[in-house]
């Protein structure tokens, strides 16, 4: 059922609340749908690689709780639009964080920075994404300063 906003745009209701953007509920189907594919090739490299078991719990809060949290945290926003635009820019800055820990593996690292970018570009276009990849710089540089740069090379 489509709900009209006062100023007469289409808003997708939830249990939470009427006014919530269309963008909302699609970029949480989304996200929680690839991120949940996202979990099942990360984790064939942390399977492949033998890597702690901190790593497992990491990949299921990522890639399985994060998106639930992000849809809650813009379903509850007093500007839902902008917060779900907003969370595209929290995932640049979680592959930034993430590319040290999984050893800079471009297979796994390319795919999450460019379904990002791509998705950013689409909707803010150039300058979005030059804020997305100054947000990956942010995430990349905690990460190498806490994890350093190990890097699994392959023959």
């Amino acid at each position: 059922m489509t709900v009209r906003a006062a100023n007469g745009s289409a808003v997708l209701p939830t249990q939470s609340s009427p006014r919530v953007h269309w963008v909302v509920p699609t970029y949480h189907r989304i996200r929680a749908l690839s991120f949940a594919y996202a979990f099942v090739f990360c984790g064939v490299f942390v399977f492949v690689e033998q890597l702690p078991a901190a790593y497992w719990v990491a990949l299921a809060l990522q890639f399985l709780v994060y998106p639930q949290v992000l849809h809650w945290r813009a379903t509850r926003s007093a500007h839902p639009q902008q917060a779900a635009l907003n969370n595209l820019l929290v995932d640049m800055l979680m592959w930034g964080l993430w590319t040290p820990a999984l050893h800079f593996q471009h297979w796994i690292c390319v795919t999450l920075v460019t379904c990002s970018a791509i998705n950013i570009a689409l909707n803010e276009g150039a300058r979005g994404v030059a804020r997305a990849v100054l947000v990956y710089a942010v995430g990349l540089g905690v990460g190498i300063a806490v994890l350093g740069t190990a890097f699994v090379e392959r023959e």
